[in-house]
């Protein structure tokens, strides 16, 4: 592309514009003031002197930078096409777009509201949801509900939620008390098997009331609760206070099965033996 200075000379000795000149289509001229303005076809119509013949300025110089800015902040920070329109009253730019969208990157007030957060970059999962073993032979077990059925009665929801396969087996107890629970259990383990480990959350990051805070750390606190998995050699294991994220996989699930709960049953009230079909 010729420079400006070479263009004035060219158009001073009345020369022709090289063909390859990215001006040429502009029909180009030189006004009063030696500013080469586009010639165009508007010649006659009502427009300003400077919307029929705009300066032509180059695309990389330090004034147009200064002038991008200025007419971006005129507009309101708006966006390419908003500046652009803003220029083009005055001036032409050569590869205008593009001229005027590497400058908005560097406008610090747009970064600011048009930046995304960053991404956290996940840890590995942990050896238990990874290794090869048998479905639920490590389990995460929660409490879901309360779920109320047509007698009036308050039920509840075990979720046994297998770590590696995410598989997922439901138990709808009627309160909970450490025999209810256990029988739960029980119940559990004589369709699935005997399980090695489990993992459940800790009771201070509970967010239930006082009343059933106090009475689900019973249910795990009781010594016949400790003493069934001594003899079956079973390790529950408590996850970190505060950091509910290291249940994640059963947690994930207990919105799952509230969610198809409520897509399937609605504000409908069932009796209990019609909740036990979802099992």
């Amino acid at each position: 592309m010729l420079s400006p200075k070479k263009l004035i000379v060219y158009a001073r000795a009345r020369k022709l514009l090289l063909k390859t000149s990215v001006i040429l289509e502009f029909n180009p001229f030189l006004d009063s003031d030696e500013l080469i303005r586009v010639g165009g076809r508007l010649q006659k119509s009502k427009f300003s002197y400077l919307q029929k013949h705009p300066i032509i300025l180059p695309a990389k110089h330090y004034f147009v930078n200064l002038m991008v800015r200025d007419s971006h902040e005129k507009v309101f920070h708006g966006g390419v096409s908003e500046t652009l329109l803003e220029i083009r009253e005055r001036f032409w730019l050569i590869k205008g777009r593009q001229t005027v969208k590497n400058i908005l990157k560097k406008c610090l007030i747009c970064k600011r509201f048009s930046s995304t957060s960053g991404v956290q970059v996940t840890a590995p999962l942990p050896a238990l949801r990874v290794e090869q073993s048998a479905p639920f032979s490590v389990v995460g077990i929660d409490f879901g509900g309360p779920l109320y059925t047509k007698d009036e009665n308050k039920h509840y929801i075990v979720l046994f939620t297998c770590a590696v396969t995410r598989a997922l087996h439901l138990e709808l107890v009627n309160n909970l008390t450490t025999e209810t629970f256990l029988l739960a259990r029980r119940r559990f383990i004589s369709r699935r098997g005997v399980c090695s480990k489990i993992l459940t959350d800790n009771a201070k990051t509970f967010k239930k009331s006082e009343l059933e805070l106090k009475t689900l750390w019973k249910i795990i606190s009781d010594p016949t609760v400790k003493a069934f998995y001594a003899s079956h050699k079973i390790y529950w294991q408590f996850i970190m206070e505060r950091a509910p994220w290291w249940g994640g996989f059963y947690e994930r699930l207990i919105r799952t099965v509230k969610l198809a709960l409520r897509k399937t049953v609605g504000r409908a009230t069932l009796f209990r033996d019609e909740l036990r079909l979802f099992n």
